[in-house]
């Protein structure tokens, strides 16, 4: 899940230590420039040097990490473009009300549901009651209409509209675009402290709500045909804009695209004794079916890769909510004890998660608070 825009790429920073010929030639994939080649040869040639046998590992993202693109930002306009939910409008209110209410407030949204969260396109303020009871009123439109009676949520009702015309529909087009100023808003908190607890929380729970009363079979189904679609599809960000009473303008994206030189550099950080990990933002499920459609699953066990966990009722339905004393945090505060641990490797400066991040003289651990920290991630 892609909360600023990750990169995979070594800094041009790595440039200040000598790279012997010997070591340059250890590590090469084509589309990287010699400087990134000779970065990760070094680190290769030298491991063993600061780690011990079964102490060297790595730890990467899917999105915008070892692909262009995002798998649950992807996902999710797959979702809305397929109408495929599991929810009433009423449900709908509650689910994406985060469990804000009228008597509930934090740093994130000080006011609670009467939050400004961001504004519609003549620059007035919105409030999350304001579009989370809007964007309620279209989807009832399209929940009696097609997604109810297409997914068996109410008895022996018929849809009265195939996919491809509900699609023409105001209330189809005006939905899918407040639902995504709805959930982007969710995320960015209108320029609020996005490492704040509620922060988070939020931004690891906003897309996969889109997921709840799925069980996990269907939930498998939908991203597994997701991921098929965006691969075939153009590298795309967009934005479509709600008609009437609310105008807003919603965000989206589509197409994957995986990087072959991060696929050559997990094969030569396994070949190195290193071990290989990936932690996501995006749902466990997410996750690990990637590394299977991507072709990437040879290269990390099933063992090694982390996702947001949740819950489910006592139906086995997903119900949004994060999995309680679960260790995972993307953003690094919350992150498995492996991944927190020191990392120095000679004169390089590496990021919470292990990863380089730039050439220093002296390497010590930095993170978020850190003025030298410059690469984020998913």
């Amino acid at each position: 899940m892609t909360r600023v825009i990750a990169t995979a790429v070594l800094s041009t920073a790595l440039l200040a230590f000598n790279v012997s010929a010997n070591a340059s030639n250890y590590f090469v994939t084509a589309e990287a420039p010699d400087y990134n080649n000779e970065a990760v040869a070094y680190l290769l040639a030298n491991v063993n040097s600061v780690r011990k046998p079964g102490e060297a590992y790595a730890v990467f993202d899917w999105d915008n990490t070892c692909m262009f693109g995002d798998v649950s930002a992807t996902s999710m306009f797959y979702q809305v473009d397929n109408l495929n939910f599991r929810y009433s409008p009423e449900e709908f209110e509650s689910i994406f009300a985060l469990g804000y209410n009228a008597s509930s407030s934090d740093t994130c949204f000080p006011n609670g549901p009467n939050s400004v969260i961001g504004q519609d396109i003549n620059g007035t303020d919105v409030t999350f009651i304001a579009v989370l009871t809007d964007t309620a009123k279209d989807y009832k439109v399209l929940y009696d209409t097609y997604i109810a009676p297409t997914y068996n949520l109410t008895n022996g009702s018929i849809a009265s509209a195939s996919l491809s015309d509900i699609k023409k529909t105001t209330e189809f087009l005006n939905f899918r675009a407040k639902l995504g100023f709805l959930l982007y808003s969710l995320e960015i908190m209108d320029g609020g402290n996005e490492y704040s607890t509620c922060s988070l929380t939020n931004a690891m729970v906003v897309y996969p709500r889109l997921l709840v009363g799925m069980t996990e079979d269907e939930i498998k189904m939908s991203i597994r045909a997701s991921i098929r679609w965006n691969l075939a599809e153009s590298l795309e960000s967009f934005t479509y804009t709600s008609t009437g009473g609310l105008t807003v303008e919603g965000s989206y994206s589509k197409g994957l695209r995986v990087f072959s030189g991060q696929e050559a550099t997990m094969l030569a950080l396994r070949a190195a004794g290193i071990a290989v990990y990936i932690i996501s933002a995006s749902p466990e499920l997410f996750a690990a079916e990637a590394a299977d459609l991507l072709g990437l699953g040879y290269l990390v066990a099933r063992d090694n890769v982390y996702g947001g966990r949740f819950t489910t009722n006592s139906a086995g339905l997903f119900t949004g909510e994060l999995l309680d004393d679960y260790p995972i945090d993307p953003y690094g505060s919350r992150r498995p004890d492996g991944p927190t641990r020191e990392c120095n490797l000679g004169s390089f400066r590496l990021r919470h998660d292990c990863v380089v991040a730039r050439s220093v003289r002296s390497a010590r651990p930095t993170g978020p608070g850190s003025a030298e920290y410059r690469t984020q991630t998913d």
